[in-house]
């Protein structure tokens, strides 16, 4: 019997969702989670120093959605779009592909679908607020989470 196993799995500074983990973080808490540099590259387009990964949170707050373009695993994009609560981050919806099919524009246009959904789900889902309490992020318990953004 053999076991596949469908999850992927990639550093913070290499994913798409980690990018999103980070643009909340004080620079401090950035440096805790990571490390010194230079950071263990995952493909020859990981940012490897906190320069190169500032220029991807840049590109996040500019778009309102994470990209990581070959950065986990090459010939793989990803975008994901925050899910926030009212106290903060809560999690991610994201999607992923074959870098060949996830060019420039339709990531753009992934992207925006991907704001739009992340959205509905804030609005849509009356427990979003109980999800953060159960997670333990609504405050309640001193976390770090920064105030929730919204492009």
């Amino acid at each position: 019997l053999s076991l596949y196993e469908t999850r992927l799995q990639s550093p913070l500074h290499a994913s798409a969702a980690g990018m999103l983990l980070l643009r909340e973080r004080s620079d401090k808490e950035r440096r805790e989670l990571l490390g010194p540099e230079p950071f263990v590259p995952t493909t020859p387009h990981t940012a490897t120093t906190y320069e190169g990964l500032a220029k991807q949170v840049a590109v996040l707050e500019e778009h309102g959605y994470a990209t990581a373009l070959q950065t986990a695993f090459v010939g793989i994009n990803a975008v994901a779009a925050p899910i926030y609560s009212q106290h903060g981050l809560l999690g991610c919806v994201a999607s992923t592909g074959g870098a060949h099919r996830f060019d420039e524009a339709r990531i753009a246009e992934i992207g925006e679908a991907l704001k739009d959904l992340a959205l509905l789900i804030e609005r849509g889902a009356l427990s979003i607020n109980s999800v953060a309490h159960f997670l333990g992020i609504d405050g309640t318990e001193g976390d770090s989470t920064t105030k929730a953004r919204r492009n």
